[in-house]
């Protein structure tokens, strides 16, 4: 084999290899084999969904059929949905559904309406656990969830809503403590978290909330503590004397 023979005279640095041409022998260096990209997927964003999609979803998580009043999924438009509140832009800013049979757990998807001012759910028979989604809603002004069946704790994530007035979570079943986390709430100006089974003491932190013009911890047997005398010049103020201590409660 003469290429064999001959292979000492080809470059060795150069790793040349000798090679038959045509019956010619000839030193060449070696065709590289291609080597294949590894197959990459592209990046995906996440899915936001639209705020039709939302309101679908809680249409759905509620038992939306079976509503009061309803008109929703009926129009092309969800801003014409029954008590759906749209501003120019065509964003929610208000839920007003009290009272319309909504029976079903609260989706976590809700705290993904950017723009919700009020959220009113009061009476009806909404079960389960506050998504801690809600605290997303960092516009909301009112919160209404009074007279429902939730259970679970009050989420501490209801602590960055720092533009909440009005939180209502009265008449439920909720345990637990109540967050100190609320006393971030600079701007709350009612506090209603009457008739659960709620159980620690008040937290020192409402002490903070300036605004604070009424407040009701009342009919939860496991609450005590001490109401911070700083609430003492609230118009309104309910509690069980028997359980929570109040130097500036004339009668309870």
């Amino acid at each position: 084999n003469e290429c064999e023979l001959g292979k000492d005279d080809c470059n060795a640095t150069a790793m040349e290899i000798c090679i038959n041409t045509r019956g010619s022998f000839n030193c060449a260096l070696p065709t590289p084999i291609p080597t294949r990209e590894p197959t990459r997927n592209p990046t995906r964003k996440p899915t936001i969904p639209s705020e039709r999609d939302i309101l679908v979803s809680f249409y759905h998580a509620t038992n939306g059929d079976n509503w009061r009043e309803n008109t929703w999924l009926t129009l092309p438009d969800h801003c014409d949905w029954y008590e759906v509140v749209c501003n120019a832009d065509g964003k929610v800013i208000a839920l007003k559904l009290s009272d319309k049979n909504i029976d079903g757990t609260l989706p976590k998807e809700l705290g993904q309406l950017s723009m919700l001012v009020i959220l009113d759910l009061e009476s009806n028979k909404l079960k389960g656990k506050m998504p801690n989604t809600l605290g997303q809603l960092t516009d909301l002004e009112e919160l209404w969830l009074n007279n429902n069946s939730l259970d679970g704790t009050i989420s501490n994530a209801l602590g960055q809503l720092t533009n909440l007035k009005k939180l209502y979570l009265g008449y439920n079943n909720f345990s637990g403590p109540i967050p100190n986390e609320l006393g971030q709430l600079i701007n709350l100006g009612r506090l209603y978290v009457n008739h659960n089974n709620l159980s620690g003491p008040i937290p020192n932190a409402l002490g903070q909330l300036i605004n604070l013009d009424q407040l009701d911890v009342s009919s939860n047997i496991f609450l005590s503590g001490k109401i911070p005398n700083s609430l003492c010049n609230m118009s309104y103020l309910r509690i069980d004397c028997g359980l929570v201590e109040c130097e500036c409660c004339a009668s309870c």
